[in-house]
């Protein structure tokens, strides 16, 4: 559910830990959706892997192909962590693949002083994931596991929507 006092959502960060490249197609296809559904916010993309990364903004009149995406030498984590305190983030979503867990991606977010951070897990992580979702229990594509994810950010239409005022 929306926290009280939730901010306003401006500038939102999708997350993923890329260590599987032919699942890239499917995660992108979701971040697509995420650009149509939510147009007025100021979307960035961070991929990640063990060596490598790429942050790239995404404008929702866009649609992202692997073929427009290149990896480049990941720097330290305290470097990333200070790159991503400089986009002033409001939110992040952390997308994974069934198998794998949202923490570590999310941790980076919490110590880059993300104030809302959104993934899902099998386990419970404490104050790491601010939102914390859990899968469904079914097998099923990665679309439809981050889409599960999805129905959950609905509420980020909600954090900007215009106060009625009675």
């Amino acid at each position: 559910m929306l926290p009280e006092n939730c901010p306003e959502i401006r500038r939102l960060l999708l997350l993923y830990f890329i260590n599987e490249v032919d699942l890239l197609a499917q995660f992108l296809s979701v971040s697509n959706q995420i650009c149509h559904q939510f147009p007025t916010f100021d979307i960035a993309l961070l991929l990640l892997n063990d060596e490598q990364y790429g942050l790239y903004p995404v404008h929702s009149n866009i649609n992202l192909d692997c073929s427009e995406l290149s990896l480049t030498p990941r720097p330290s984590y305290g470097s990333l962590i200070d790159r991503l305190q400089q986009g002033s983030f409001d939110a992040a979503i952390v997308l994974t693949a069934p198998h794998q867990s949202p923490y570590s991606l999310a941790y980076l977010c919490y110590l880059a002083k993300i104030p809302i951070r959104i993934g899902q897990s099998q386990e419970f992580g404490g104050g790491v994931l601010s939102h914390w979702i859990q899968p469904p229990a079914s097998r099923i594509s990665i679309e439809d596991y981050n889409r599960h994810l999805l129905q959950f950010a609905d509420f980020l239409s909600a954090a900007n929507a215009p106060l009625a005022i009675a």
